[in-house]
């Protein structure tokens, strides 16, 4: 009787570390589905990291924050090599924290997936990526050139007639087809430096000592003004999005305000607040 007893009890203790077992499995198997613990679990050193940086980028000559894909354009690391020497402010906090820039033609996610053995996915199309565990910042380098646009009255109407006689009787054309190299390359650089000072605004914020319920508190603050300033929900409705965007049009506008014609410059609440952000 006794036996049976002992055997039944270890049997119960044998059930309860069985259980404890399987919950932390899906304790970590939860936390593993969000970017911070992911990090956490899967955690690449700083120096292996480097060494894989290293064998598949080339650095630049100029910068050495700036890592470029083997096969990148000397005209497009220019440009990159431009927004960081135009700007003091970008140049001196990317210097002393010691960011970490990878500037690619790949699809972004495949980069962090080969780079950090991670597999947690982001959005499709994605453009920038700041990882701060790492200061490190991934970036597809976008060009127009072979965008497809639908030929609509707006676009005609936008065209000379020499190049309207070229494209007559097509529904759709390529934005080479339509622009010329400079044009290409002048809203290549526009839409590149958006990107690039976005990325850079969330690792201002990372680096910031603001904690994260400031950050949520003063989203909601400016939420309603946010709402003149952006037309994109995902920027709109994301505390960190809406903070890195405003970050980003004042150091490439030098107003938060640039696309919005409801307020003057320097008139937002906004611009008060990232100004003081970027002062301090």
């Amino acid at each position: 009787m006794y036996f049976e007893i002992g055997a039944h009890k270890f049997m119960n203790i044998k059930k309860f570390f069985i259980s404890i077992f399987f919950i932390i499995i899906f304790i970590i198997f939860i936390l593993s589905k969000f970017q911070y613990f992911k990090n956490l679990l899967i955690k690449i050193p700083p120096n292996v990291l480097l060494d894989k940086i290293n064998t598949e980028f080339i650095k630049d000559e100029y910068f050495d924050c700036l890592n470029f894909d083997k096969d990148f354009k000397e005209e497009d690391k220019e440009n990159y090599r431009d927004l960081i020497n135009n700007n003091e402010f970008v140049k001196n906090f990317i210097t002393n924290n010691d960011l970490k820039i990878l500037i690619t033609n790949e699809d972004v996610n495949s980069i962090y997936f080969n780079l950090l053995n991670n597999t947690y996915k982001t959005s499709k199309n994605l453009r920038g990526l700041y990882i701060p565990n790492y200061k490190l910042i991934i970036m597809k380098n976008n060009d127009i050139s072979n965008q497809i646009l639908s030929l609509n009255d707006t676009l005609k109407n936008s065209l000379s007639k020499e190049i309207l006689e070229k494209i007559k009787d097509k529904e759709e054309v390529r934005v080479r087809d339509i622009y010329d190299k400079e044009k290409i390359l002048e809203v290549n650089r526009e839409i590149n430096g958006n990107v690039f000072y976005h990325e850079i605004g969330h690792a201002i914020l990372d680096f910031s000592d603001i904690d994260l319920k400031t950050k949520i508190k003063t989203y909601f603050y400016y939420k309603e003004e946010s709402k003149y300033l952006f037309n994109r929900n995902y920027i709109v409705n994301n505390y960190e999005e809406f903070l890195a965007e405003s970050i980003s049009n004042y150091l490439n506008y030098g107003e938060v305000e640039h696309n919005s014609e409801k307020f003057n410059k320097n008139e937002s609440k906004t611009s008060k607040f990232i100004k003081e952000l970027i002062k301090n």
